[in-house]
Order: C-alpha cells, then structure tokens, then sequence
C-alpha cells in the first residue's frame, strides 16, 4: 500500500473512531475542544515543526512568534470561558489556594531569573495549562470531561504516528543519541511517544472499565463506543512496541492494575484500602532494591541498571584518557581507540565511572607538572638575580 492510499484509509478511520465515540448524554461542552487543542500540541510538536518553517534565533529558549501567537489565542479563548464560569472557577481556585502563592512565587521568581522576559513567558505559558485544567475541572461531569478530551487526542494522534512511522518514515522516524534510527511518530523523540501513548492508553483503560460497569441511560452507546475504545488501545500497545519504550510499557502495566483494583466497588468505598495497595506497591519496590533485586529487575525490562546506558559510555578515542592510561599502565607507547577499548573491558559496564577517573588523573598530574615547571623557573630566575 502506497502512502497517499493509507493516509486516505487512516483519515476515514480517525473519522469513524471519532463518529463511534460520540455520546448522547450527558452533552460534552464545546470549551473542551480548546483543552483538546492544547494538549495535543504538547503532546506532538511545535506548531512551527508542523508547518516545516524554520525557526529563526535561539527557537529552544525563547519560542517562535507562531507557536506563541497559538498559545495565546487559546489561552485568550480559554480566559473568555472562565470568566463566563466565574463562580465555579473562583470557588475552586479559593479551594486550591496554594496553588495560587505556588504561581505568585514562580511570577516573582521571575525578578532574579538568568533570562527574564524567558521565565515569564514560560510562566505565561503554564497560566495556560492551568487554565485548560480549570475548563475541565469546571464542566458539569469533570471525569467525562477529561475521558472525553483525552480520548478526542488520541483518536488524532496514536493513529497518525501509527502513519507516520510505517509509510512517512521521514517524518515518524528519527535517530537516537547512539545513531540508532527510533520510532518517534508526532513527537520528536521516542521517549515522549511513549509518554504521549502512555497517558492516553491509561485514559483509554479508564474509560473502558467504566463502559463495561455502564448502567445509566447512556448505556445504549455502550457497543460502539466499547469498539472505539478498544480500537484506541490496539493503536497504544502497537505503538508501545514500535516505541521501543520499556519503563512506559512497566507504567502501563503498573497503572492499569491500579485502575482495575482501586475501581472494584470494595476498594473505591474504603479509600484506605486504595491507600494500602499504593503503600505495599512502594514498599515491595523498595525491599526489591534492598535485597540487590534491583538491577536484575531493570535488566528483565530490556535496561542497564543505570536505565540509561551511560555508566559504561567509553569515549575511546579521547586523548586525554589515551595519556592516562599510556602513563599508569606503563605503556611504551600512547594506545590507540581498538587498544583502549581492549583495556576497558575489564571495566564494564561501568566504564564512565573509570573514564571520569583518568581525566581526573590526567587534570590532577598536568597541573602538578605546571606547577613544578613554574618553580622550577621562578628558582631559575632568582638564582640569575643574585
């Protein structure tokens, strides 16, 4: 299948999972479209990176005039709508009050900031998803508000990056830091398309428990919406694979039996049962690390014990350690990068910690032979003066 083909098939199946997800009752608000809107270009990329203009200046720090000029119309939108639920935003902000000296502390943090006019417009920015988390804490049914948004998101985005990936390579793949190609889909790395598939698929699961537990008249949606959540969740575990992203698939697993024993009617009336399990989780996670089950437990996940690879990154070709290593070891000659590698493999998998070693010891002896050249020649001079 050629790629024009399947983007027309995934456009008509994004439409139908839209169409099988709608609900009678209750009415979504249509305010939730801009929470929507937001986070699903948090959860991708940069509106400038979707329109493929190239950012002028330093776009990492300081933003680009388009994705700021978005940002503040839906955050201009989002303020219109909760002045226009004034009451119920005012009485929630009042219950959440130190959120509020949280925000005051961040906007006058702003004062002694590096980069001032940065930091504030990076406060403006999280006014803005505060303010998209008010319109959803304000509707009338807040759990189907967030259900309803999130799954709208993921009905977009699991699908496209599903595209992306097998017939838009250029656009769903990437390289990682090792020069490995990675599936990134919508995002820019592969890390946040398994955040991005991990939230959403852990709303998903949320949402389908709920359908199956359905009893109210809205139960007559029951079928198809069951079927468009459930196509949903295909899209994240096929998407977790192709992510390649093992803590996020630990998470998922993790959470979902969370949401599953916490949701049993036994469990959501005793909150300190819901309590209990979260305490005895950390704790046999923690007993696991004590008793040495740790980096074994990691290993099965498919990571080193550091989770990220780096304690036994070894840059063979520096010159510093090539200096080190001739000087210690007695070498009659400096080593090359195949003879460096040779010598550290006794060092594995730990061979950053014995890298940061030699610097230190190539810092620590060049500076003593600066030193000593220096008296050496302040002797010298003293012995000419007299």
């Amino acid at each position: 299948m050629n790629a024009p083909i399947a983007s027309l098939i995934f456009a008509f199946g994004i439409a139908g999972l839209l169409y099988l997800d709608r609900q009678r009752a209750p009415r979504a608000s249509k305010a939730l479209w801009l929470p929507g809107i937001w986070i699903a270009l948090i959860a991708s990329r940069p509106l400038t990176v979707w329109v493929g203009s190239t950012p002028s200046g330093n776009a990492q720090l300081e933003g680009t005039p388009l994705d700021a000029a978005v940002y503040a119309a839906l955050l201009a939108l989002a303020l219109v709508v909760l002045g226009r639920r004034r009451a119920q935003t005012s009485a929630l902000l009042l219950a959440n009050r130190w959120l509020l000296v949280y925000f005051g502390f961040c906007l006058v943090s702003v004062a002694w900031s590096y980069h001032p006019d940065v930091s504030l417009k990076r406060w403006i920015k999280a006014i803005g998803d505060l303010a998209m988390v008010l319109i959803i804490a304000t509707d009338r049914n807040p759990l189907v508000a967030i259900r309803r948004t999130v799954s709208r998101v993921g009905f977009v985005l699991l699908p496209t990056s599903l595209l992306f990936i097998k017939y838009f390579p250029a656009l769903g793949r990437d390289y990682d830091a090792d020069g490995n190609v990675a599936n990134v889909g919508v995002t820019l790395n592969k890390n946040s398309l398994g955040l991005t598939v991990l939230l959403i698929s852990l709303v998903v699961v949320s949402n389908l428990r709920s359908l199956l537990t359905l009893t109210h008249p809205g139960a007559a949606d029951r079928g198809r919406r069951l079927l468009a959540q459930g196509a949903l969740l295909a899209f994240g575990v096929t998407l977790f694979g192709l992510a390649d992203c093992k803590t996020c698939i630990a998470c998922f697993i993790l959470g979902t039996f969370l949401l599953i024993a916490c949701g049993r009617p036994a469990m959501a009336q005793q909150p300190a049962r819901v309590h209990t399990v979260c305490v005895g989780l950390i704790a046999l996670a923690g007993l696991t690390l004590a008793l040495g089950g740790g980096p074994g437990l990691i290993e099965t996940m498919g990571r080193d014990a550091s989770m990220s690879g780096r304690a036994d990154i070894w840059p063979a070709g520096d010159l510093a350690l090539a200096v080190a290593m001739q000087e210690l070891m007695g070498l009659s000659q400096r080593p090359g990068p195949d003879e460096l590698e040779r010598l550290a493999e006794q060092w594995r998998p730990h061979r950053a910690v014995a890298a940061r070693m030699l610097w230190q010891y190539y810092l620590g002896s060049r500076k003593k032979s600066r030193k000593e050249a220096q008296d050496g020649t302040q002797k010298g001079t003293k012995k000419n003066f007299t």
